[in-house]
């Protein structure tokens, strides 16, 4: 076949193949011809043999530059006594791909169409060190899920739900929704979306789970329970992160921290809560601590609220061994003022400040004993009224003296010589001091008298068969008056009022009202 033209024709870009309808630049045409010279020496001929098919993809892929004629491939074959075989094949195909300057310049990013690349068209090293500028790689077109597209903007990856997945920008930020994960030896941390039971997003509370980190196992069997941190919403819109420890079991611990709250849950019942009004702890479902302002509590879970613990409030601090026995110290405004009680089985002793009575002891239910000095201001002694029991009572008040003393008292009658012989109790000459004096009083008919005690003995003279009241007192050997004597009488004991802790002066603003000790006046002569 002639040729109407044979010289280099430019062609402008990515348009239709030669033909009747489509001319180069600068008005050139070349419907008819069948030689084709390319730029660096390259002559092609119109030719349909099944060798041309093997290098379609590689000329394909120079489609779109200026610098290569935009021809197609099933017309053209190489000239002279030249053949299309393999190497041939690779040449072209190598020259395409690096795009090497003075080749075929830079690939542009129509150039490559993923049909048309397959691996047996690709050798090792073909791109090696080249730079592909402009292309757009795509693992499938628009539409079609999964995919993965790289071009000029970045990379953007879907999943098979067309979820956007992953995506790198062209200014470098990182977006990533889905799973990234890191692993070592034997344990593995993901960061994903954290599910509620059930794979939701909200809870059967309301609570809103959000994404988080999970750790597991890298070998062998998972965890039942992973560990995991991640964020979550209550449904009054208060944000917090939860921590969760990982278990075999359903069975795990987690804490829970938000700006008004701090939880930590434990398995068995066992549970922190700290706030703003307070701290409390509970130990298999029970209250077991309480701490507020104003409000103190302790005790074992497995018991009752009274019993085995202690308890604190503004009005009220108590420590229960049981129902039958505690120390409650409280404040009664409307009754017995501040109170302290200690209670044990049906005995009770109470101190209280009273301004109708003033006593500040109580015992009911038994009697009270003190292992040493008791000592006091004024001892009285408050009995049921002979004559109205129920509803009045009787003050009795102790004698005094400075020694601790024993009295005793009985009747005798006089014999017929005008004497009758008393014997104390056998321990008398025991318990009293001898070298103190002992009193011995009489009253009956007459003027009866006594003799002087000796060895737990004494007489009494009186009128015959009168009958004589008699009365000794003597002085008690006691430990805290051994060191004293007849002319060391125990009479001052330590100052009690107005006190201060340590070496502390008195407090000024609490003196004692002594002006009882001088009304009446003392009388001086």
């Amino acid at each position: 076949m002639s040729v109407k033209r044979t010289e280099y024709l430019p062609w402008p870009g990515p348009q239709e193949y030669p033909g009747p309808d489509t001319k180069p630049n600068l008005n050139y045409s070349a419907p008819d011809a069948t030689l084709v010279h390319g730029r660096y020496g390259w002559e092609w001929e119109e030719d349909t043999s099944a060798a041309v098919q093997d290098v379609k993809a590689a000329v394909d892929a120079a489609k779109g530059i200026q610098r290569f004629l935009n021809i197609s491939t099933d017309q053209l074959t190489v000239k002279s006594t030249a053949f299309i075989n393999e190497a041939i094949i690779q040449k072209i195909w190598t020259r395409v791909i690096t795009a090497e300057e003075g080749e075929f310049a830079k690939i542009k990013a129509n150039m490559i169409e993923a049909h048309k690349v397959v691996a047996d068209e690709v050798r090792a090293g073909a791109i090696d060190g080249m730079v592909i500028t402009g292309a757009t790689f795509q693992t499938g077109p628009p539409g079609t899920n999964p995919r993965i597209l790289i071009d000029k903007q970045g990379m953007d990856v879907w999943d098979e739900n067309g979820k956007h997945t992953f995506a790198v920008s062209k200014k470098g930020n990182v977006r990533v929704d889905g799973s990234v994960g890191i692993s070592d030896s034997w344990s593995n941390c993901f960061f994903e979306d954290v599910k509620a039971n059930g794979g939701q997003d909200i809870d059967g509370a309301g609570v809103k789970i959000g994404v988080g980190l999970l750790f597991n196992r890298n070998t062998g069997s998972d965890y039942r329970v992973p560990g995991a941190i991640t964020i979550r919403e209550r449904p009054d819109g208060t944000p917090s992160i939860q921590f969760f420890a990982p278990s075999w079991t359903t069975q795990t611990a987690n804490m829970d921290l938000s700006s008004k709250k701090i939880n930590i849950v434990a398995p068995m019942g066992g549970e922190l809560d700290i706030d703003n009004a307070g701290v409390e702890v509970k130990y298999k479902g029970k209250l077991a601590l309480l701490c507020t302002d104003d409000r103190v509590l302790l005790r074992g879970a497995k018991y009752e609220s009274g019993q085995f613990g202690v308890r604190c409030s503004a009005n009220e601090s108590s420590l229960s061994w049981d129902w039958n026995c505690d120390v409650r110290m409280y404040t009664d405004n409307g009754g017995p003022g501040q109170v302290a009680q200690l209670t044990a089985n049906n005995s009770k002793l109470t101190l209280q400040s009273n301004p109708d009575t003033d006593y500040v002891a109580n015992v009911l239910g038994g009697g009270l004993y003190a292992w040493g000095r008791l000592a006091g201001t004024n001892k009285q002694f408050i009995i049921p009224h002979p004559l109205d029991p129920m509803n009045r009572a009787l003050q009795h008040a102790c004698t005094e003296s400075p020694w601790p003393s024993v009295e005793y008292w009985d009747t005798v009658e006089i014999g017929s010589d005008g004497t009758a012989v008393v014997d104390l109790p056998e321990y008398f000459n025991a318990l009293h001091r001898p070298d103190l004096p002992v009193g011995v009083f009489c009253q009956g008919p007459g003027s009866p008298y006594a003799s002087e005690v000796r060895m737990g003995r004494f007489t009494v003279h009186g009128e015959p068969g009168s009958r004589v009241c008699w009365l000794v007192k003597a002085a008690r050997r006691s430990e805290t008056t051994l060191g004293n004597t007849y002319d060391d009488p125990p009479v001052e004991g330590p100052y009690m009022w107005n006190r201060a802790p340590g070496n502390e002066e008195g407090d000024p603003r609490n003196p004692i009202d002594l002006r009882w000790l001088y009304q009446p006046p003392v009388p001086t002569s």
